[in-house]
């Protein structure tokens, strides 16, 4: 592996495994190919309709609502995305996320003229954007190339909640799951340390991330998207009759199943009709 530092080529490191935790850019997963013996399923490139745009102001703003937070799914402000309001005091972390290639920052002036004057006559204490995946993690977080082993945590794994982009704590799961991988090839080579490594020995950490989070976050890439596919009036109706409620939302934003008696789906049923 070679280091840069400030765009400049410094030493090469030697190694036996790499972990790529460089984020969305994953510097390391665009750059490998597989050797003929161990064909992989780590996918180099992540499709444009998984991927969401993100633009954030954080502005000196007194919220009309300071106790709650504000989210909002809208096409025409947040194509494939939403609107966030975060009341932070004196201030406000406002911004939203759209479906790429929207432009984000062009979506955001369009919400902030909505918002009206005292909004935007409000000063802007910090902005900027960003690149996040919304989809499920990549098929295979381990690889080999030529003898070297690869690993990928948090955004280069796409180990991130499809719903809203956050991936601060999958990232932190994905890390110890690796970690223990990587000590157990310690452990078995003893005194000669790491030694020589196999995608057998890597696949363990593939294995305890997706039977403990994959599949679910697989769910909420369903989930996310049915969303993107409804209109705002489709989405407006099936809130407003009481099909979908906002405890629903939170509850699948945050990997829970909602188990509905058969008396609760026929009510929700029954009321959405009359």
């Amino acid at each position: 592996v070679k280091r840069k530092e400030n765009g400049v080529k410094n030493e090469k490191i030697e190694c036996k495994i790499v972990i790529d935790a460089s984020g969305f850019n994953a510097v390391v997963r665009k750059r490998t190919n597989d050797n003929n013996n161990a064909p992989s399923l780590m996918e180099k490139d992540i499709a444009q309709n998984d991927i969401a745009i993100c633009y954030r102001e954080i502005r000196k703003y007194r919220f009309e609502d300071p106790h709650h937070c504000h989210i909002y799914l809208n096409n025409k402000f947040s194509p494939g995305g939403y609107v966030w309001e975060f009341p932070e005091g004196e201030h406000l972390n406002v911004g939203l996320g759209v479906l790429h290639p929207s432009a984000p920052k062009k979506q955001y002036d369009e919400y902030a003229k909505f918002r009206g004057e005292k909004f935007l006559n409000s000063e802007i204490i910090n902005a900027g954007g960003g690149i996040s995946p919304t989809r499920r993690p990549v098929d295979s977080l381990v690889s080999m190339y030529n003898g070297l082993g690869i690993m990928l945590v948090g955004d280069a794994a796409c180990q991130v909640n499809p719903i809203h982009g956050g991936g601060i704590g999958q990232a932190m799961r994905a890390g110890y799951f690796a970690g223990m991988a990587i000590k157990k090839i310690f452990e078995r080579n003893g005194k000669d340390g790491i030694g020589k490594i196999s995608l057998n020995d890597l696949w363990e950490y593939n294995s305890h991330y997706m039977q403990n989070y994959g599949g679910t976050i697989a769910s909420l890439d369903l989930f996310r998207i049915f969303l993107q596919n409804l209109s705002d009036e489709e989405v407006n109706s099936g809130m407003s009759a009481g099909l979908i409620q906002e405890g629903d939302l939170i509850k699948i934003s945050e990997g829970e199943e909602i188990n509905l008696s058969t008396t609760e789906k026929i009510m929700r049923i029954a009321k959405s009709i009359t």
